[in-house]
């Protein structure tokens, strides 16, 4: 007799919890950007037995708008560039204009609103909001406040200090922190930036400093300032439920230097890297250390991940990001595992969540992702540089070919294959070689 498929029993489990949360239900889908990132989401909820009903979001994509035939509240139609803040702003205090669409489509308000990862509020127009996000979780993302936490939990992180960036005495803090590299500023959650480095801006020289400080102090905010290390963008994913934090191996961060905004790109993620065991161990300590400390003192549910630099063989973390995060590569082993709806049921919690035996499914997801590593990378070009299919990038240990194709906008090449795994197993090298071909030579290298 044939044995059961492993993962077949880690898929059934979870969509058992998810059916057992979601089916039978009238959702409508709440999406910061509704992109075709959304359509298989769709589908994976009808197959729940949910019955989506209509979508609230952003901004979305035409093509996404065109192929999804459902009723759409698009707030940048009404409001131009809306930013994700400002979206979470208009869920916590609707419009009349959004209750009375709603109301035109579900008058008896039994629907339920399908929250994403940043969705703040507990109801919208008298509904409920399915895995929505606590405010106590949110304060764990701000860089402003994350390095107290990480003291108190013993975690090691770069260099600091925090002040307010109207305050004369924040222009020493350069000279006090900058080890020859510069510093890194980030301005506090409030200040309306999140994710991707965005929020990150790099000073190289005293010069440098005093203009970002100048150009901040026409919107006071508080500000870390904290030293630049050279050393390799990093990141452990975890999930935590029930009690227990179940954690994921290390994975590489892509972040290249924009050497003319003094600004980090984020470019994606790799889960070649191979880090020593003493840096794995340290940096899933940090992980454990903080995924404990977020359902003791925050509720918290749900994954999360923790961020920082790995440099002269130790481990500093950054940032706590207190959601979901990408990076695992899952959908490209599993691509047909329900990961979105599978993270909005840990949110949610409850008892379809213990139908799921959450250290079996990291268990076997990490056996997966060892056997066949991947990365999710996409590069900024120049838009005049045509983009070849296979380009051979020569690296100190011998050229590599990455296989390439333009990302829907044609802003980006995204890298689809590598013939070969570089010896460093490290992929932002690669990403920056990649960029200089593409006409972008002032992304360089972060880690340099």
């Amino acid at each position: 007799m044939e044995e059961p498929d492993e993962r077949d029993e880690v898929t059934a489990q979870v969509w058992n919890a998810i059916r057992a949360a979601l089916g039978q239900r009238s959702i409508c889908l709440i999406a910061p950007y509704f992109d075709r990132f959304f359509v298989p989401v769709l589908k994976q909820l009808s197959v729940a037995g949910a019955e989506v009903r209509c979508v609230i979001a952003a901004n979305s994509d035409p093509q996404t708008r065109a192929a999804v035939r459902l009723p759409l509240m698009d707030f940048s139609k009404h409001i131009n560039a809306l930013p994700d803040t400002r979206f979470e702003f208009i869920l916590e205090k609707p419009p009349a204009s959004l209750c009375r669409w709603l109301d035109a489509i579900d008058p008896h308000r039994d629907m339920h609103l399908l929250g994403s990862a940043f969705t703040g509020v507990s109801h919208v127009c008298e509904r409920p909001v399915f895995a929505w996000r606590r405010a106590e979780w949110a304060d764990w993302e701000d860089k402003t406040q994350v390095d107290a936490k990480f003291d108190s939990l013993g975690i090691a992180h770069p260099a600091h200090t925090i002040g307010s960036s109207d305050d004369p005495e924040l222009c020493g803090s350069f000279e006090q922190l900058n080890a020859g590299l510069g510093v890194v500023i980030a301005a506090g959650s409030g200040h309306g930036e999140r994710g991707g480095g965005s929020s990150l801006s790099v000073a190289r020289t005293q010069q440098d400093f005093d203009h970002i400080l100048s150009d901040l102090r026409e919107k006071p905010c508080t500000l870390r300032i904290s030293q630049f290390i050279a050393g390799i963008p990093s990141s452990v994913i975890g999930m935590a439920s029930n009690g227990c934090v179940f954690l994921f191996d290390p994975i590489e961060i892509v972040t290249l230097f924009d050497c003319t905004t003094s600004r980090f790109v984020f470019c994606g993620s790799s889960t070649y890297w191979r880090p020593s065991a003493r840096i794995a161990e340290q940096m899933q300590s940090a992980a454990a250390s903080v995924g404990r400390a977020l359902m003791q003192d925050a509720g918290f549910k749900g994954a999360f991940s923790v961020d920082g630099i790995v440099a002269d063989g130790r481990f500093l973390a950054t940032e706590v990001n207190a959601r979901h995060a990408s990076g695992l590569g899952l959908s490209r082993i599993w691509p047909d595992f329900p990961m979105y709806l599978f993270s909005r049921c840990l949110v949610e919690g409850g008892p379809a969540i213990e139908l799921i035996d959450i250290d079996y499914f990291v268990r076997k997801a990490r056996e997966a992702i060892r056997s066949a590593p991947s990365l999710s990378v996409l590069v900024p070009r120049s838009r005049d540089r045509v983009l070849e299919d296979e380009i051979a990038l020569p690296l100190t240990a011998g050229s590599i070919r990455v296989h390439c194709r333009p990302s829907p906008n044609g802003r980006r090449a995204r890298i689809v294959s590598l013939d070969r795994i570089p010896d460093s197993t490290l992929v932002t090298p690669l990403a920056a070689a990649l960029a200089a071909r593409l006409g972008r030579p002032e992304l360089v290298n972060s880690s340099i």
